[in-house]
């Protein structure tokens, strides 16, 4: 029931003041912001202000960090997320994952340039995140490179046979293309 999440999220909001490193607090007080519909997209940013909170008092809290990834993607606060993971990376480098979510971000902020980059080095890690292929691809369709982005969909469609999201997005790669025989016999 939201009234009673709200009511929590309040009486919370009146603690955390006395006890701001209590990760056990503030933890209760992101699940209550979570649980909220009403103003959903204030209350995810109070989720994560909560768990930006237990972060950095709490630094080993590994099983936060992917929640608050997660929160910044849902509220499209894409420069957030890319400044977090890029910190975060310079820590663990090779962190899939974390690689991933900071590609992502820096696709949707518009700096393709690096973002190329970076699902360059997913794909060459074969990655398993079927999303990344089709936007690599994009962006180098879009940098008129149609033939590297033709050999991205080949290479994945070869190693992963099976994964209709490779397939749709390598459907709709042709279909921009004109290539409707192609588009036909793939599907």
């Amino acid at each position: 029931d939201n009234g009673e999440w709200g009511r929590a999220k309040g009486y919370l909001e009146r603690y955390i003041p006395q006890d701001p490193k209590n990760a056990d607090l503030l933890q209760k007080y992101a699940d209550a912001c979570l649980k909220l519909t009403t103003d959903r997209i204030g209350s995810l940013r109070d989720a994560a202000r909560a768990y930006q909170q237990i972060l950095m008092y709490h630094p080993e809290r590994e099983d936060l960090r992917q929640q608050l990834i997660d929160l910044y993607s849902k509220l499209s606060a894409w420069s957030t997320l890319e400044s977090y993971t890029r910190g975060l990376l310079h820590r663990t480098p090779d962190d899939e994952a974390l690689i991933y979510y900071n590609v992502l971000a820096l696709d949707r902020m518009g700096k393709l340039d690096e973002a190329m980059k970076g699902y360059e080095a997913l794909v060459a890690k074969q990655t398993g995140r079927s999303d990344v292929y089709g936007s690599y691809a994009r962006i180098l369709r879009e940098k008129g490179l149609e033939t590297r982005a033709d050999e991205v969909f080949t290479k994945a469609r070869a190693s992963r046979p099976q994964d209709g999201r490779i397939v749709a997005d390598y459907a709709r790669f042709l279909a921009r293309q004109s290539t409707w025989a192609e588009v036909q016999d793939l599907l």
